[in-house]
C-alpha cells in the first residue's frame, strides 16, 4: 500500500466509518448494518484500504435469533479495527478529520429538524 493516505469526504459513510476507526472503535458488520441500513461494511473497508488505510479484520460468530425467538443458531460476523500505531500515524490530521466528520453530522441532524 502507498505510504500516503487519502481521506474521504467527511459527509460520506466512508468518512463516518474512518472517523470511528480513528477513534479506536471496533466496528462489527452486524452492528453497522443495523445502524446504517443498506450499506455494506466490507465494501467501505475495501475502499478505505485502497485509500491506503491499514484496517485489521477478525471473523467472529454471534448468536442468530431463529423464528421462535430463541438464540439457537450461530452466524458469521466480521470485526474491523485499526491498530494504535496506525491511529498515531494519522496524528493531528486524523484528529482534525474526526472533528470535521462530527461537525458534518451535527449539521445534517440540525438540517432535518424543523422549527414548530
Amino acid at each position: 500500500m502507498c505510504s500516503s493516505k487519502k481521506y474521504p469526504k467527511p459527509e460520506t459513510l466512508m468518512g463516518l466509518l474512518l472517523s470511528r476507526l480513528l477513534k479506536s472503535e471496533a466496528v462489527a458488520s452486524s452492528v453497522w448494518q443495523r445502524e446504517v441500513i443498506g450499506s455494506h461494511l466490507s465494501c467501505l473497508i475495501y475502499d478505505l484500504r485502497r485509500y491506503g488505510w491499514r484496517i485489521e479484520k477478525r471473523k467472529t460468530t454471534i448468536p442468530a435469533t431463529g423464528l421462535s425467538g430463541g438464540c439457537h443458531t450461530v452466524k458469521q460476523d466480521a470485526l474491523y479495527w485499526m491498530r494504535p500505531r496506525t491511529i498515531r500515524k494519522a496524528g493531528a490530521t486524523g484528529k482534525a478529520y474526526i472533528e470535521a466528520v462530527e461537525q458534518t453530522a451535527k449539521c445534517s441532524v440540525s438540517d432535518t429538524t424543523e422549527e414548530v
